[in-house]
């Protein structure tokens, strides 16, 4: 029976899967000894992959065109030539964009997909589903911002931003992102209110209130959207199946991290990074 390791594909995540293949045979071997009847597993070498798959595209923030893919491969290197897949994420954006700006679509687009995985998982396997609805996460935001607020250049920055995702997604017009709370600004926040349903019509909201809430959410649902997971079909796999382990082989000793807060924190870094690079 075949085993493949599947890493990053950089310095770290290649040897860590050289590591980690050596522990498995390691152990494979050490079992084996005392069960005659263990199933022999060996590194992979029939399934050869090279793909690339777009699974993510839209108007980041409505401003910024932008696709991400997954590109995947049997790993070449000498040293973990068999047993090894290797995958890499790119996002291809138009025009000039900062390198802390690129690292929020990355994120962006893992966020998409993982949402969009768990909701796979739950029509296969039943159970729970990851979701903005389950999310929760400390403010990202400094101080209040409207027409009265603290307005911090950067926290005005950042509802603007979310703002301008929910007006493209809806057809409506961009507003400015400069960090200056305007008129425009109060007024494309009020409508956001209203539409919204929200007891708070004034254009105005405080870090961790219903308006914030429901902007984030909206901002998180709209990436979810763009996900599109229907070219992830495994080929070339002939009699290699994915599945557990039939002979409960686990070199992963250590107890795994709570899904879904996993995913909280991994949601609530992206919303801290995007407020501070937007």
């Amino acid at each position: 029976m075949e085993f493949y390791e599947i890493k990053p594909n950089s310095a770290e995540g290649r040897e860590a899967a050289r590591a980690k293949v050596e522990t498995f045979l390691s152990l494979v071997d050490f079992l084996a000894v005392d069960r005659p009847d263990f199933k022999k597993y060996e590194k992979g070498t029939r399934f050869n992959p090279d793909r690339t798959i777009t699974f993510y595209q839209r108007n980041y923030l409505g401003i910024v065109p932008c696709k991400a893919s997954l590109h995947y491969r049997r790993a070449t290197e000498p040293e973990i030539a068999e047993g090894v897949i290797v995958y890499e994420i790119c996002a291809e954006v138009d025009g000039e964009l900062l390198e802390s700006f690129a690292k929020a679509i990355i994120v962006s687009a893992v966020i998409a997909a993982l949402a969009a995985l768990a909701a796979a998982a739950v029509i296969i396997f039943g159970g729970g589903v990851l979701g903005p609805a389950v999310l929760v996460f400390n403010s990202p935001m400094g101080g209040s911002v409207g027409p009265s607020g603290d307005n911090d250049p950067q926290d005005v920055r950042y509802v603007q931003a979310l703002l301008n995702d929910w007006r493209a997604s809806t057809g409506g017009s961009l507003i400015a992102i400069d960090g200056s709370f305007s008129e425009e600004s109060a007024g494309a926040l009020s409508d956001f209110q209203s539409v919204a349903g929200l007891e708070d019509t004034a254009g105005s909201l405080t870090p961790g209130d219903p308006t914030e809430t429901e902007l984030e959410s909206t901002h998180l649902n709209n990436l979810m959207a763009a996900a599109d997971l229907s070219e992830f079909r495994p080929e070339g796999l002939g009699d290699v199946v994915f599945g557990p382990d039939p002979d409960g082989v686990d070199t992963e000793l250590e107890e795994e991290q709570d899904l879904q807060t996993a995913f909280n924190t991994f949601v609530q870094q992206y919303l801290q990074d995007l407020r501070n690079v937007v």
